[in-house]
């Protein structure tokens, strides 16, 4: 493993980096080992930039706490969390073996209407979990569910721009097209999944992730996004036009209704709730077998 810049091999005499992961516009991801209870977990460095001020290193730490605190089988959880002399922060997470989505819908096409559900039903549940306990996920995306080996239940990963339900204030800010900046302030997520409201710096709530959630239901069933890849002024204007009909052959009629109602425009009129829109979704799968 190439050596990078400002992170040590052995962190705070408790982790030893052994693999470099990935990297994304937060930091990086690496696999360590926990030298105190010897069992490998994933490492994840915050850029210093990002927390550039006490306040903001202040929040980060209260959000990694409040995320810590999720306890769901299919929420990825965090154990740790510390800092680094040049600002930075690191989060030590459970390492889960397996592929995310994204890289199953790119070898796959498209995923057929029983895992579907499953994956959807238990990602619901986890993103109804973090909403009880205050925090948005805000960046729901294929990329973000992890299918572990063997079968085992769908994990939720990188609440890193994450926030506190409530909370005015902007959550840690990515730099890899998460964030977009604008007149109206600071946008965060990925803009093939974001909700208008989100394009308009407007405060989130449950309803912004409900709508993401329908993005990834919508995707997986067809193998297409509702909206566009491109940028975030070509998914404004794809919003504006409206979410395309689903196949006939692939989703039932009242499965595609189910799935509007989560991508409309307006967040009075999607359903309240993760768990909401899975039953809903369910109900319109079973609808016609």
């Amino acid at each position: 493993m190439r050596p990078v810049p400002s992170v040590p091999r052995t962190v705070d005499n408790k982790y030893r980096i052994e693999q470099l992961l990935g990297r994304g516009g937060m930091g990086a991801v690496y696999r360590a080992r926990d030298m105190r209870l010897d069992r490998l977990v994933a490492l994840k460095v915050v850029r210093a930039e990002l927390l550039g001020d006490p306040e903001a290193r202040r929040r980060f730490r209260r959000e990694a706490q409040i995320v810590a605190r999720l306890q769901h089988p299919s929420i990825v959880a965090v154990f740790d969390y510390g800092t680094f002399a040049d600002g930075g922060a690191y989060l030590v997470m459970e390492l889960v073996r397996g592929e995310d989505l994204r890289h199953v819908l790119q070898r796959e096409g498209r995923i057929d209407t029983a895992e579907s559900m499953r994956i959807l039903t238990a990602v619901c549940a986890a993103i109804g979990t973090a909403h009880r306990e205050g925090v948005l996920h805000r960046d729901l995306k294929p990329e973000n569910i992890l299918l572990p080996n063997g079968g085992g239940p769908p994990k939720v990963l990188d609440f890193g721009v994450a926030k506190l339900i409530g909370d005015d204030a902007p959550g840690p800010e990515a730099g890899d097209g998460h964030s977009v900046l604008t007149a109206a302030g600071m946008i965060i997520g990925t803009p093939a999944y974001m909700a208008p409201e989100q394009f308009q710096a407007a405060n989130p709530d449950a309803r912004t992730d409900v709508f993401s959630l329908g993005v990834v239901a919508y995707e997986m069933l067809s193998g297409e996004l509702p909206f566009t890849r491109g940028s975030l002024a070509d998914v404004v204007l794809a919003q504006a036009r409206g979410v395309p009909p689903l196949p006939a052959s692939l989703v039932p009629a009242a499965a595609e209704r189910a799935i509007r109602s989560a991508l409309d425009p307006d967040p009075d009129r999607r359903p309240a709730s993760p768990q909401a829109f899975a039953t809903l979704l369910s109900a319109g799968l079973e609808s016609e077998r």
